[in-house]
């Protein structure tokens, strides 16, 4: 068995509750992909209306709107996953935590990809958006843990036959569970 030791904070910017940062994390993601879908229908309108009166500035313009599909999908369901955290974060489960952190630990990979892209001028950028990712990944995980183990030991979800307590108080190790056919 691999043994992986995810680091946990105890509290959002050393000051809130976890519960906090969930619902700052998951609304800050929110508005950033709703501002990001608006431009993205910005930019596929003014697109549409330089085609339209016949103007032709890009000769790739069939490529640039697949581009632009593929980005404006991408932040419309980055939208519904961080909606879908704050849910989580809500009614504390974590089923709909998890997709966030899936999500989170992408972008902050890609984060990292675009920061040692070919522009010098990305590379502040990248390292910011990797930076905010992996914190947010801390913290969502910390807050999906304390979400599976209750203070007395006992589990909210049904992996509590997966949950083995290490030497360490603070490392938990959790096992795949097994599907009943």
């Amino acid at each position: 068995m691999v043994e992986i030791k995810i680091p946990t904070v105890e509290t959002f910017l050393n000051y809130f509750p976890l519960e906090i940062g969930g619902y700052a994390i998951g609304a800050l993601n929110l508005l950033a992909n709703i501002f990001a879908s608006i431009l993205q229908l910005r930019k596929t309108i003014e697109m549409n209306l330089k085609e339209f009166h016949g103007s032709t500035e890009s000769p790739c313009k069939t490529s640039y709107y697949g581009f632009n599909e593929l980005m404006s999908s991408n932040t419309v369901l980055s939208a519904f996953i961080s909606f879908y955290l704050i849910s989580g974060v809500l009614t504390r489960n974590t089923a709909k935590i998890l997709p966030f952190m899936i999500y989170v630990t992408t972008y902050a990979l890609t984060s990292v990809i675009h920061m040692m892209s070919v522009h010098e001028g990305h590379v502040a950028f990248g390292f910011l958006l990797a930076t905010f990712h992996g914190y947010s990944f801390i913290v969502i995980y910390s807050l999906f843990m304390k979400f599976l183990v209750v203070e007395d030991g006992e589990t909210t979800e049904k992996f509590e036959d997966d949950i083995e307590y290490g030497e360490d108080d603070d490392v938990v190790h959790i096992t795949s569970p097994q599907t009943n056919s």
